[in-house]
């Protein structure tokens, strides 16, 4: 894809008016091995995503701790 539709598509993402299978094309792009020099700043943010969205969680307590957090508290109210 040429730089002047990824461009017009970073546009519309950073308005939040993309679809998911615009901002699907942006993360394809940026993932690739390589992408033109000015658009680095943004392949940096797209790879960031990309590997967050990919890292796995191999703490099995961590389940049971989050549910734990976000559970009602019990005790007292002070109205």
């Amino acid at each position: 894809m040429d730089s002047k539709k990824i461009e017009q598509l970073l546009a519309k993402y950073w308005e939040c008016e993309t679809t998911l299978d615009e901002e699907k094309t942006l993360r394809e792009f940026f993932n690739q091995p390589e992408v033109p020099a000015h658009l680095n700043e943004s392949a940096s943010l797209f790879r960031y995503f990309e590997q967050q969205r990919q890292q796995v969680i191999t703490d099995v307590a961590f389940e049971g701790r989050l549910k734990k957090a976000m559970a009602p508290q019990k005790g007292k109210v002070r109205s």
